[in-house]
């Protein structure tokens, strides 16, 4: 995981920055934070892309 986008996300609750393989994923260290982050990318929400 890149340190900048770690940064703008506000950190994740993984070891070293790694986000591993399992059934559990990460959790946002500031899970607000992550979503003015992803606001400001403004990716298009749509059904099509699930």
């Amino acid at each position: 995981m890149r340190t900048d986008i770690l940064r703008a996300w506000g950190g994740l609750a993984v070891k070293e920055g790694y986000i591993q393989r399992s059934g559990r994923t990460p959790e946002f260290k500031d899970p607000h934070q992550f979503l003015m982050w992803l606001e400001r990318q403004k990716i298009p929400v749509e059904r099509k892309n699930y």
